[in-house]
């Protein structure tokens, strides 16, 4: 389960104008969160020339986008740590579906998602693959209360496990809606009848799509890629309904972007 301190963390306002303030007095009682907060801000995407050595100087540097964002992924760490090579690999394919969502937020005009919201959709879309492949308490858990057996997982399956863990932790019900139907191409009427869910729902699919394709290509520099990626893009995405969040042009350009700083990130969290 999720420590007091964080519970607390992620119920704050981060538009709250003492946002920062409540952090700063949060993450005091709880020293193994500080460290890692300073231990993020003094990563390579952040990094000035004076190193940070204070909790307050940390919660400044990273500011309201990165905090809110790595307050959720140190939570997740807290209850799912990288301990094995398959948490590690959901880790860096959790990190850059969040980033992608995010960006995609960012970019696109045809949706009007908030990014921060978008990431944190795409760092908890597969928190139902965490929980089988960690064995913890939080699938120990749910399994008696739903004869959940990880032989016969499947796409629903582990999004149907995600949704109850985010249900059990009291998280907000379109968050829940998000987890349960990522991989879920032919949504309900009902749910198309909620832009905002509908469109956090899209965004996370495109952005679990593209991040399972650039890891499965592994390309390790730009002058690699193929001249028809922008193709295999757009038919990797097929499965979303047209038009996508973003065209496969403009995920080509954000391609090389994305893997650094979900780099960065993994690396700032210990993972990568």
């Amino acid at each position: 389960m999720l420590s007091t301190v964080v519970s607390r963390l992620l119920a704050l306002n981060s538009d709250d104008e003492h946002y920062f303030e409540q952090v700063l007095s949060l993450s005091q009682e709880d020293p193994g969160f500080a460290v890692h907060l300073i231990k993020m801000s003094n990563s390579a995407t952040l990094a000035s020339v004076e190193p940070i050595v204070s909790l307050r100087d940390a919660v400044v540097r990273l500011g309201t986008r990165n905090i809110s964002s790595l307050i959720t992924s140190l939570a997740l760490l807290r209850v799912f740590e990288p301990s094995s090579q398959k948490v590690k690999e959901l880790w860096l394919h959790a990190i850059q579906v969040a980033i992608t969502a995010r960006v995609i937020a960012c970019t696109t005009t045809a949706f009007n998602v908030n990014p921060e919201h978008a990431y944190l959709c795409g760092l908890l879309h597969d928190i139902g693959r965490f929980s089988q492949v960690s064995g913890g308490n939080e699938k120990n858990k749910l399994d008696s209360d739903t004869g959940y057996n990880i032989e016969q997982d499947n796409a629903f399956v582990h999004a149907s496990l995600g949704a109850r863990i985010c249900q059990t932790w009291a998280l907000p019900e379109i968050l829940c809606h998000v987890v349960e139907f990522h991989h879920d191409y032919e949504l309900s009427n009902d749910l198309q009848l909620q832009p905002k869910t509908l469109h956090l729902i899209k965004i996370t699919q495109q952005a679990n799509l593209f991040s399972t394709f650039i890891t499965e290509l592994e390309i390790p520099e730009p002058d690699t890629f193929n001249e028809d990626l922008s193709e295999q893009i757009e038919q990797v995405c097929s499965p979303l309904s047209q038009p996508a969040p973003v065209d496969a042009n403009q995920l080509e350009m954000l391609m090389m972007p994305i893997l650094q700083e979900a780099q960065s990130v993994a690396k700032g969290m210990g993972i990568g």
